[in-house]
């Protein structure tokens, strides 16, 4: 990312990565924190914290 944007570069904190999505991108993120479906796991375990905004299905967190 700091590539692709030079001016965050030396800004950012890996080791605090939190997203935010909503809709599917809430979905999304939701499945990067770990949440489980059929099929392959997604978890980003660089992500730490998200917030679902009117994500399209219930999540339990594990």
């Amino acid at each position: 990312m700091e590539r692709q944007a030079p001016a965050v570069a030396g800004r950012l904190n890996q080791d605090r990565i939190t997203g935010a999505g909503w809709s599917f991108g809430g979905h999304t993120l939701a499945l990067l924190l770990g949440a489980q479906l059929q099929g392959p796991d997604f978890s980003e375990p660089r992500i730490g914290a998200g917030i679902l905004l009117t994500a399209p299905v219930a999540v339990a967190a594990t």
